[in-house]
């Protein structure tokens, strides 16, 4: 099932799901009011979130939790793998994007 996240990948539009950057490559997501969770699989990513004054970095094996709708860009400081799913149920609608290490 697709998401209801508008993506674009290097300036190529893109869909929801696992993207590939390569070193210095970048990711622009736009999430509905349900948020988004991003999970970096391998390398490490600078996250930064519209209305968000800190930036996140995001290594391999944790993700990070964005709620509420919003453009978010991720920035690869080193090849990355990363899968982008909508937030989970019960989310909160607002708040600060939180950081998570996988179970």
């Amino acid at each position: 099932m697709l998401l209801a996240i508008s993506t674009r990948r290097n300036g190529e539009r893109a869909r929801a799901g696992r993207f590939e950057l390569p070193r210095d490559g970048t990711l622009r997501l736009r999430s509905g009011s349900e948020g988004l969770r991003l999970r970096v699989e391998r390398g490490v990513l600078l996250v930064t979130r519209e209305g968000d004054g800190d930036d996140h970095v995001v290594t391999a094996g944790r993700e990070l939790l964005v709620t509420g709708p919003g453009l978010v860009v991720a920035w690869a400081l080193e090849q990355a793998s990363i899968a982008v799913q909508r937030a989970p149920a019960g989310a909160p609608a607002h708040g600060q994007p939180a950081l998570a290490s996988s179970l």
